[in-house]
């Protein structure tokens, strides 16, 4: 008897059930991603962002500073980098060792990709966890005090700057 052997028939059993329930696996994981981060290249920096109506407390405070707005951005960078009138050879050195930081947030009305270009825009699909532990992070990064008060204006239309949590 030619035939095939019976336990390559097992074998082929085995990899067509490991192949279904990896697609079983993927699709619940499709299932909780129900939220979105962005991230955005803006020039030399990052900036990650998330959709107004998906801001959870307390980093939702932050959006009564930009009303109106659907999606709201936050960088990261030195204090006396981001507040100086020029960047210069010294402000730029400076901005190498540790110092103050701040947060730049952004407010935006139009979609990302409108902002800042669709081929500058990643989004990123994750779960409600994800989401949850994103915007904190970012919360954590803000003193706490100054959430209420922004520190001066951003150097965008819609853009404001918050001073950072010490570290």
């Amino acid at each position: 008897m030619g035939g095939v052997p019976l336990g390559a028939y097992a074998q082929a059993a085995t990899q067509v059930q490991a192949q279904v329930q990896a697609q079983a696996d993927v699709q619940a994981q499709d299932a909780v991603r129900s939220a979105w981060v962005f991230v955005a290249r803006r020039g030399w920096h990052i900036d990650i962002g998330f959709a107004a109506a998906d801001l959870e407390p307390p980093l939702n405070s932050l959006a009564a500073q930009f009303p109106g707005v659907k999606y709201l951005f936050f960088g990261f960078g030195d204090q006396q980098y981001l507040l100086a009138k020029s960047h210069n050879a010294p402000v730029l050195l400076g901005a190498l060792w540790p110092g103050r930081g701040m947060l730049l947030a952004t407010g935006l009305s139009a979609p990302p990709q409108d902002a800042f270009g669709a081929a500058h825009v990643v989004l990123l699909a994750v779960t409600p966890q994800q989401l949850h532990d994103a915007q904190a992070y970012v919360w954590q990064t803000l003193n706490e005090k100054s959430a209420a008060k922004p520190a001066a204006r951003g150097p965008y239309d819609g853009s404001l700057y918050f001073a950072a949590a010490p570290k």
